[in-house]
């Protein structure tokens, strides 16, 4: 589906004078709106659609912490070391 998205991306900003990148954003934006309807506002979402290869993610910003209340919004600290390897205590990071 990868190729396809990235040729129905190609054709839509060819026919309609748009550029890639604005399209990119929509979808992403559709990405983050269509997960807060089905898992709740209250989570920091994030997508990023690769332009080069069509690949989506999804990815949630927890805090760092020694013991997790929520998981939602947190994670523990050797946890997170498996995304961001210098990740401390107290950091913000990126999770898909």
């Amino acid at each position: 589906m990868s190729k396809a998205l990235i040729a129905g991306i190609n054709q839509v900003a060819t026919d309609k004078g748009l550029d890639r990148e604005v399209i990119f954003e929509a979808i992403e934006a559709a990405l983050v709106s269509a997960y807060k309807r089905n898992y709740g506002p209250a989570a920091n979402i994030t997508a990023k659609v690769d332009r080069a290869t069509g690949e989506m993610r999804i990815y949630t910003e927890r805090e760092v912490v020694e013991e997790v209340l929520n998981e939602r919004t947190e994670i523990t600290l050797d946890e997170a070391k498996r995304y961001v390897p210098n990740a401390r205590l107290g950091d913000v990071i990126a999770v898909p």
